[in-house]
């Protein structure tokens, strides 16, 4: 799905953290080529007409007990375009999306996890892969979509079996149940959707 991001020469690849005082740990992993081989112009490139993100999103408002509620906020710079969350595909662009990551805990001990249900998504009027319209079961460790650090076990990422494309002007409605007795707090959902956007 993806195969990188290809840097060219005299381009720079920066990584940090959202909170300037905070400090990032991780890996990158990278191999070298000739300067020819590599282009700005390529796919996800700094110049391409196509490029590859996961745009991570989350609740706006308090999702209450036994109701959906939208996740309609995205958490990525506004360099970036905010569908689905809340937003429509912009004009002149086409998005696929190939995935879905969810996150079913919270923090180092669960707690909004115990509440979700139901992750239901809306494309055309017709719920998508539910015939029920209740959306995919997605309650604490127990998401087809679940990832994250926080786990007994270690799970792979889940991919459609293939992308789903959204032409300008499409929507997408992504809402999330909570169906125990405590209501989900505004911003205590982490989603991402593996996208990919296309200048048409």
């Amino acid at each position: 799905v993806f195969n990188g991001y290809p840097i060219a020469e005299g381009e720079t690849f920066l990584v940090q953290p959202a909170v300037q005082a905070d400090t990032v740990e991780g890996a990158i992993i990278y191999e070298v080529h000739d300067a020819d081989d590599i282009k700005a112009e390529m796919d996800c490139g700094s110049k391409a007409a196509s490029y590859m993100f996961l745009n991570y999103g989350t609740n706006a408002a308090q999702i209450e007990v036994s109701t959906y509620g939208p996740l309609d906020k995205t958490r990525n710079p506004s360099e970036y375009p905010s569908f689905p969350f809340g937003e429509v595909v912009p004009a002149g662009h086409e998005i696929d999306i190939s995935g879905i990551l969810l996150k079913d805990w919270g923090g180092y001990s669960d707690h909004s996890a115990a509440e979700m249900r139901y992750l239901r998504l809306t494309k055309d009027r017709k719920v998508l892969f539910n015939d029920d319209r209740r959306g995919i079961y997605s309650t604490q460790g127990m998401s087809h979509f679940t990832w994250g650090p926080c786990r007994q076990t270690n799970t792979d990422i889940k991919l459609f079996p293939q992308p789903i494309t959204f032409k300008p002007g499409d929507e997408l409605n992504v809402e999330l149940s909570c169906g125990a007795d405590t209501a989900i707090s505004a911003e205590d959902v982490m989603i991402a959707f593996i996208e990919k956007v296309r200048r048409v």
